[in-house]
């Protein structure tokens, strides 16, 4: 069980928060809530504001909802935003601002929304790359992709197509026109989709080392390279990767890299919209920024909230990770690396050190040098008449 955090505590929104998505500007979007009216807690899509690295605590807007929203899905274009409710369907919301530009949610209403408010209950959800497509995997094992703006059924993968079981994640691949997309199940593998004609043309494969591990989220890079980012929890041990694999010219998926983020299950990813960054939250409840050239970590927030991670987000500007809880907490992680202090510090004491040394071999110079002093100047590397240099 995570421990409570010592330092500024992340702010409460009165209700478990299950999805988050952080369009351009300093206001994001949280959802959650407790389900069926009885159990009293509010089911709502909350905006809150976010700005130098902190969290608002009172909130700049709400929607209730009459279930809890679970997932958020935001299209390129940011007009729209995809609501998926616990008990089943889709809400189309629009996006506009006000005068002091906040966010607001309008429903949207019409024969697109009708649509998916048929859909059933969803497991996850992902925009193409254009905004055009939805896809959307439900309970009852289906994939299916959706026109975002008419509601209409493009595609629908079943059990019949090699769909074999729930799909977990998914996400579209933009250097593929966003006809291919990958899609990491609940027995634990992750298969690339041609979902037009609804055929597997792939699968992912794990290093030897972590054949007992299982694939729990995937992004593709968002710009024209074929390179994908796969997040693997290693069940045994509790630790979660990230492997980057990337496409051959002859088409093969190749890993690239892997590297240990935490060592604790991953519950929780997200890639920044250059593709520069990677964030992460943990099953005890920690969120962490990471570079994704190197896949060394750029800033972590150990025990931010007080249970797992539900969702996490990059700002326009890719200088803060929004990571949302279970415990109705969300916060804000910077991805400023950590690095430049230490650097500093170190340099500082070397030039102490040298302007010691200095000073030493003056006042040695003006008592003659004594033999005690110049011994131990010796030892040092400095020796009378030399000079010493940075």
């Amino acid at each position: 069980m995570a421990r409570r955090r010592k330092e500024r505590p992340a702010k409460k929104f009165g209700t478990p928060l299950y999805c988050a998505v952080w369009p351009t500007g300093n206001y994001a979007f949280v959802g959650g809530g407790g389900g069926k009216s009885s159990s009293g807690i509010a089911n709502k899509i909350v905006t809150i504001h976010c700005e130098n690295g902190q969290i608002s605590g009172a909130e700049a807007g709400s929607v209730r909802l009459s279930d809890a929203p679970m997932r958020m899905a935001l299209p390129l274009q940011e007009t729209t935003l995809a609501v998926a409710l616990g008990d089943g369907g889709i809400l189309k919301f629009s996006i506009a601002r006000d005068a002091e530009g906040v966010p607001t949610l309008q429903p949207v209403e019409g024969k697109a929304a009708e649509e998916f408010a048929k859909v059933g209950i969803v497991e996850c959800m992902a925009f193409s790359s254009d905004g055009r497509f939805l896809g959307v995997s439900t309970a009852d094992g289906a994939l299916a992709i959706f026109d975002w703006h008419t509601g209409r059924p493009l595609n629908v993968l079943r059990a019949e197509h090699g769909v074999d079981s729930t799909i977990r994640d998914l996400d579209f691949s933009p250097a593929h026109q966003d006809k291919v997309l990958a899609a990491v199940a609940d027995n634990g593998t992750c298969s690339l989709w041609a979902w037009q004609t609804r055929m597997r043309i792939g699968s992912l494969d794990l290093p030897k080392e972590l054949q007992k591990g299982a694939f729990a989220k995937v992004r593709w890079m968002r710009d024209s390279l074929p390179t994908l980012y796969a997040v693997v929890n290693l069940n045994m041990k509790g630790e979660g990767y990230i492997l980057k694999y990337e496409q051959t010219e002859e088409g093969e998926i190749e890993l690239r890299r892997q590297a240990l983020l935490q060592k604790k299950k991953i519950t929780a990813f997200a890639l920044s919209k250059s593709g520069s960054k990677l964030g992460i939250g943990s099953v005890e409840g920690d969120a962490a920024a990471f570079d994704t050239a190197t896949l060394r970590p750029l800033r972590q927030s150990a025990d931010a909230h007080m249970v797992f991670v539900t969702a996490v987000g990059f700002d326009s500007q890719e200088s803060c990770l929004l990571s949302a809880s279970a415990d109705a907490s969300a916060w804000l992680t910077s991805t400023q690396p950590q690095g430049g202090v230490r650097v500093s510090t170190i340099a500082v004491l070397l030039i102490l050190l040298l302007l010691l040394l200095l000073c030493c071999t003056v006042a040695a110079s003006f008592i003659g040098f004594d033999a005690r002093i110049l011994a131990l100047l010796s030892q040092l590397g400095v020796h009378q008449g030399s000079h010493t240099e940075l």
